[in-house]
Order: structure tokens, then C-alpha cells, then sequence
């Protein structure tokens, strides 16, 4: 049998590791229509959820009112199977005293 190789696939990065370690936050708006930011530093997973009113999110800084995720009140925004480098999220909301809750893995 002449077998001719049409492909090949070539891991060059190992496996994304399983994350272990959770840490979970929840940042009070102060002010709204004030930038905040929180480092979720190198992770491996992490959810964003709002509470209490819309919450403009991003990645960006000075952006979170120009190029934004809107997460709806009780609305949450995940990525899983990522890895970051000193990732920081920014966010703002229209209304004080709302509240994003931040759950990292590590």
C-alpha cells in the first residue's frame, strides 16, 4: 500500500494545565461612570458576573466605555482553557453601588 501524508499536526505549546486554585472578589462601584480596573493576573479561568445593574467591561484601558462587553444585571461573561499574562480587566457601570463579581483560577 503506497500511504501519502496529507497532514500533520505539530503541538508546539504543552497542554494547557487543569487550574486548581480559585480566588472570588466582588468590586463595589463606588461612582458611576468612573473607569475601575482589577488585575486577574495569569489565569487560567475566569468569570465575570454583574449584580445590581449593567456593567461595561473590557480589556482595554480608558475603553470601557468605547469598546465594552455589556453584562445585563444577573448576566455573566467566562473564559476557560485561556493562558493570560497579567491580564487586567476595566469596567464601569451607570448606576453606584453596583457590583461585579470576579471568580479567577489558577
Amino acid at each position: 500500500m503506497n500511504e501519502k501524508r496529507i497532514s500533520e499536526v505539530v503541538i508546539l505549546d504543552p497542554l494547557i494545565r487543569s487550574a486548581e486554585q480559585p480566588y472570588l472578589e466582588n468590586f463595589t462601584i463606588e461612582s458611576a461612570n468612573k473607569e475601575y480596573k482589577f488585575p486577574l493576573g495569569d489565569v487560567q479561568k475566569f468569570t465575570l458576573k454583574a449584580r445590581g445593574g449593567a456593567i461595561k467591561v473590557t480589556f482595554y484601558e480608558g475603553q470601557s466605555n468605547l469598546k465594552y462587553i455589556l453584562l445585563a444585571d444577573g448576566i455573566s461573561f467566562n473564559e476557560d482553557l485561556i493562558k493570560t499574562k497579567n491580564l487586567t480587566v476595566f469596567f464601569q457601570s451607570t448606576i453606584a453601588g453596583s457590583v461585579l463579581e470576579i471568580l479567577v483560577w489558577q
